[in-house]
């Protein structure tokens, strides 16, 4: 048993529907068009900040990677559905990589810990900023992304290791490392929800008290208005994150308890409907929770906002500036081939 596949197994075991058997193909459908948005608005946001030099700052940079995890989650998700309902999973490689959906749990826990980076960040940035050496710069943020990709990725090996095909049972299982795989998966729920929750919470709860109780953040030395932006600004930048946040743990709370419950009854298969009811849940939010990022940072940041509109105008006009060319070599052709016709005709006269 999987992450992933727990979640769908879950509420099949109950309902007597294989996920592989191609019935009710309306969620099915309706989760890709999620995963296909999805892709799209976070590609969208990579792009704005590869785009726009202004746009390149170590929170920008944090949230494309949140914005890359999600479509590695998302193209990983919608590989794992596809296969899932196509091909019996009956060799090592399938159960490991496609079955326990190793790589987009990694994904998963990057999402948490590139997060809860980013709120200890806008920590020491807005109520501790005289410690200019804890603060993160274009030059080391990038080593704080590839230590996040490595932290999740030897987080997520136990999988990797105790998920093997049992040729007996004819199906992808633990087999008796079903105790140790347990372990894991609760030190996986601990770093993924726990840990940043509670650094999350306390960073942005002082940072909130700063700016909006002793209101010692931007005080009021020098241009008074150039104050008053600036504190708007940073207002906003927090209610982002916040936002994206919380959205994150109302995707992720849910999901790590629905997972530390399977694989404690994996073996005895009790699933109560309770369980059913919050799998068939995760099966939309975990998406949905991927592809909202972007239209949250283009809800409340300005930023992003009119990278978005810029982003779409040199779509367009590369569209039409293409077209007219097409356009323009057709009519060129056409110019040639009746030059050369009339001359052909000329001599043949």
């Amino acid at each position: 048993m999987s992450l992933n596949e727990n979640v769908v197994n879950v509420s099949t075991n109950i309902t007597g529907s294989s996920p592989r058997s191609g019935t009710d193909l309306v969620p099915v459908i309706i989760i890709h068009i999620i995963i296909i948005i999805g892709i799209i608005g976070n590609s969208f946001v990579v792009i704005i900040v590869a785009m726009i030099n202004s746009m390149k700052t170590t929170t920008n940079l944090l949230l494309v990677n949140v914005a890359i995890a999600d479509i590695i989650m998302l193209m990983l998700t919608a590989i794992h559905m596809i296969l899932s309902r196509t091909i019996p999973f009956d060799n090592s490689f399938l159960c490991k990589v496609i079955d326990a959906n190793t790589l987009s749990n990694i994904a998963l826990m990057a999402t948490s810990l590139t997060l809860t980076v980013l709120s200890v960040e806008r920590y020491h940035a807005l109520v501790k900023p005289m410690k200019i050496s804890r603060r993160l710069t274009l030059e080391n943020v990038l080593f704080v992304i590839v230590g996040v990709w490595i932290v999740s990725a030897v987080m997520n090996l136990p999988i990797f290791i105790y998920i093997d095909f049992d040729p007996n049972q004819r199906r992808c299982s633990p087999g008796n490392n079903n105790g140790s795989l347990l372990v894991s998966v609760g030190g996986i729920v601990l770093t993924m929800t726990i840990i940043p929750f509670i650094v999350i919470a306390f960073c942005y709860t002082k940072i909130v008290a700063e700016l909006y109780f002793s209101k010692t953040i931007c005080k009021p030395h020098g241009n008074p208005g150039l104050i008053q932006e600036d504190l708007l600004a940073k207002k906003k930048l927090v209610k982002l994150l916040i936002t994206i946040t919380v959205v994150f743990f109302i995707a992720f709370v849910p999901y790590g308890v629905l997972q530390i419950s399977i694989f404690g009854l994996t073996g005895a298969r009790k699933y109560n409907q309770d369980m059913v009811n919050l799998a068939r849940v995760m099966i939309y939010l975990l998406p949905v929770h991927s592809s909202i990022n972007p239209f949250l940072y283009s809800l409340q940041s300005n930023n992003y906002r009119q990278g978005f509109k810029i982003l779409i105008k040199k779509l367009i006009c590369s569209r039409n500036q293409d077209w007219n060319i097409s356009i323009h070599r057709a009519s060129s052709a056409h110019r040639t081939m009746a030059a050369v016709s009339l001359r052909h005709d000329e001599a043949e006269v």
